[in-house]
This record gives structure tokens, C-alpha cells and sequence, in this order.
């Protein structure tokens, strides 16, 4: 597992490479350098590589449209990943959106739309949340 970073992936002799993001277009970016990288060296070891990229929580039709623009989408397959809430104690759970205020601030009610999915999907598992 490494961090994702912009330039060149390190030399790993193995047939699937999985990014795990977020939706950002930030990310596409460098996921689409990541994977142009790769294909312009060939891999080095001879060995053909298949790219996936699992968005958590969900995908995002602008992400895939950057992908597109980056001309990487038809190299690689993309999935979701509904974890919305990650446990961080026995009691205690995160989304993990340090940004939420500031996106909502400016504008994008997408972590709001996150939210009201988490809350729903924890119901659903342990009954409704009293007042």
C-alpha cells in the first residue's frame, strides 16, 4: 500500500493496481498521471497491469468525466464503496470529512448529502435514533 502521490508509481512486479479515493478531482488528477506514467514505462516487469479505482463512498460522474479528459478511463474499471462511517473507538464514529464545513460554506452540499446517507444506513442497521 502507498500513499497517492504525483509522478511515477513505485516499482511493483504486480498484475492490479487499486486506488482507494474519495471522489476529488484533485485525486483524478493524479491518479490519470499515475496511470500514463505506468504505460508510457510499460511496467518494467513485463507483466501486463490492470488499474481499478474504488471510490469511497460512491462515484462521481464528474470524477469519471476528469478521467475521461485525462484519457485514462477506458485503462482502468471503477467500483464504489458505501463506508460512510469508520469506527475510531467502541462508541465513537467518524466520517472522515475534514472539509465538510468548508464545502457547505461554499456551496457544495455534497458531505450534507453523506450525512444524511450515514445517519439513514446506521438506523437501518440499529433502529431508529431517539430524540
Amino acid at each position: 500500500m502507498h500513499p497517492l502521490e504525483r509522478g511515477a508509481l513505485p516499482p511493483v512486479g504486480a498484475e492490479n493496481v487499486v486506488f482507494i479515493t474519495r471522489p476529488n478531482l484533485d485525486n483524478m488528477d493524479i491518479i490519470a498521471e499515475n496511470i500514463k506514467h505506468e504505460e508510457k514505462s510499460g511496467g518494467g516487469s513485463g507483466v501486463k497491469t490492470e488499474f481499478h479505482i474504488v471510490f469511497v463512498p460512491r462515484k462521481s460522474l464528474l470524477c469519471e468525466k476528469r478521467l475521461v479528459e485525462g484519457g485514462v478511463l477506458g485503462s482502468l474499471s471503477c467500483s464504489s464503496l458505501p463506508a460512510y462511517l469508520f469506527p475510531l473507538d467502541t462508541d465513537l464514529l467518524s466520517m472522515e470529512l475534514p472539509n465538510a464545513y468548508r464545502d457547505v460554506v461554499l456551496g457544495d452540499p455534497t458531505s450534507l448529502h453523506y450525512a444524511a446517507t450515514a445517519l439513514t444506513r446506521l438506523q437501518a442497521v440499529t433502529g431508529t435514533i431517539p430524540r
